[in-house]
């Protein structure tokens, strides 16, 4: 992180699992300063960070990634008509106990409905995380913002694809679940009730195209 502020032009884009989340979010706040000025002082650029299966609390990240942009404002000058979820998320996949428990989120993205649920059916599974009982589901993770050599982001609940049947280079969650998740007798081998429960229909795509960023 410390390496990345000498950045001074162009796009940056920071991507952490687990416990590399935990150290990005530290190195981000020890250099909370030099990357403000960088972000603000270049309005073309955009500072992009994705945590997967994280012990960090998305409210943290999120509150963190608003102060270096200076604010929901700022992040709008930056990419239009963009929220924070277009510039920072937290990816947690259903019955992760890295996530729900020691992170005290929710599936999903950046969420936190349902959130005693989530933390109970996690620790359910907990012997997973040592493979006892199964896979675990901390272990798999797409990615869901600045990906690929364009740094592109999906809209929210959708992961990077670059071979998505409609070239979009994207495709819901849910099928990515659906791909990894399921045993030999095609039964989901995570409860994916545990999905914020939102209308896909309703949902804008943002694409970010980025170049010179740092992955």
């Amino acid at each position: 992180m410390t390496q990345m502020t000498e950045i001074t032009q162009g796009d940056l884009t920071v991507g952490a699992h687990s416990q590399g989340t935990l150290m990005t979010q530290n190195g981000m706040t020890l250099n909370k300063e030099e990357l403000s000025n960088i972000v603000q002082n270049n309005p073309e650029s955009k500072f992009l960070v994705g945590y997967a299966g994280s012990p960090v609390n998305h409210n943290d990240g999120e509150a963190l990634v608003r102060d270096i942009y200076g604010g929901e404002e700022a992040i709008k000058s930056h990419i239009k008509d963009a929220k924070i979820a277009d510039v920072f998320r937290s990816n947690v996949t259903p019955q992760d106990a890295v996530g729900s428990i020691l992170g005290y989120q929710s599936a999903g993205i950046n969420n936190s409905e349902n959130l005693e649920s989530n933390m109970w059916e996690s620790l359910l599974v907990a012997p997973r995380l040592f493979g006892i009982g199964g896979d675990s589901s901390h272990s798999y993770y797409p990615c869901v913002i600045g990906c690929g050599e364009e740094s592109f982001t999906p809209q929210k609940d959708f992961y990077f694809n670059p071979n998505a049947p409609d070239k979009s280079n994207e495709s819901p969650m849910t099928e990515y679940y659906k791909d990894n998740f399921t045993n030999k007798q095609g039964q989901a081998t995570i409860d994916m009730n545990l999905l914020p429960q939102t209308d896909k229909s309703d949902a804008t795509q943002t694409i970010l195209n980025t170049t010179g960023g740092q992955q």
